[in-house]
């Protein structure tokens, strides 16, 4: 809707180049962020993580690209991501009975679970961080390695969304490209903010927190269309 207002009604291509603006920039954030375990990964120091996290983004990928078309409808509906964000809730005040204080690492099980719970955040209503965070919290992991795990499993999911959308920004009119630029800056800024600030309410076991704000939101929908 913001993209929508920004660019114009109509121009679908304009929408989704500053979409991939957006994730481009949170993509930026996360990879700066955990950028010295991305290092040990990619140098080899890491291999055994790196192809866990592989392992797990198979879920995200197999459905993605096999349940696209029913993925893309449920986008339309209100009624279903409300009730998604009121999953969500359940789903992260559930968290408050696993204090994250076992130090279980990834194993191949527990990475496919999850990379199952990110497949299941396709979905618009859910949140993606959250359900995985918790799923790894739920696994075993300690609140430091599900954070961590959940952030890193993100980095090939959201670089693998941008290169799909990236075919859009041959299209895009040069004279916004200083919009974008801003954009993806500005994404980039406030997702890291953003990331410093939930790994701290992570660690201080208050992940069940955000329960509420969902629960708020879900219902809020739900009565507004309800009532228009």
């Amino acid at each position: 809707m913001l993209a929508q207002h920004f660019f114009g009604l109509g121009e679908s291509s304009r929408i989704l180049a500053f979409d991939v603006a957006l994730h481009f920039g949170t993509l930026l954030a996360v990879v700066y962020a955990y950028r010295r375990e991305l290092w040990s990964m990619l140098t080899g120091q890491s291999w055994r993580l790196l192809l866990l996290v592989g392992l797990a983004t198979l879920p995200a990928v197999a459905v993605g690209l096999g349940l696209k078309s029913l993925i893309e409808k449920t986008f339309v509906s209100p009624v279903e991501s409300a009730v998604e964000i009121l999953v969500t809730g359940a789903v992260l005040w559930w968290t408050k009975r696993f204090a994250g204080e076992a130090h279980r690492e990834p194993a191949p099980g527990s990475a496919l679970a999850v990379g199952t719970a990110q497949a299941v955040a396709i979905l618009p209503g859910i949140s993606r961080s959250g359900m995985t965070i918790a799923t790894g919290l739920f696994c075993g992991f300690s609140r430091e390695t599900a954070a961590r795990f959940s952030f890193l499993m993100s980095i090939p999911a959201i670089g693998g969304a941008c290169l799909l959308e990236a075919k859009d920004l041959a299209h895009f009119p040069h004279a916004l490209w200083p919009q974008v630029v801003l954009g993806t800056a500005v994404s980039a800024v406030t997702g890291f903010l953003s990331i410093r600030w939930l790994l701290g309410v992570i660690s201080r076991g208050r992940l069940h927190y955000f329960a509420y704000y969902c629960w708020a939101v879900g219902l809020a929908a739900l009565l507004a269309l309800l009532i228009f």
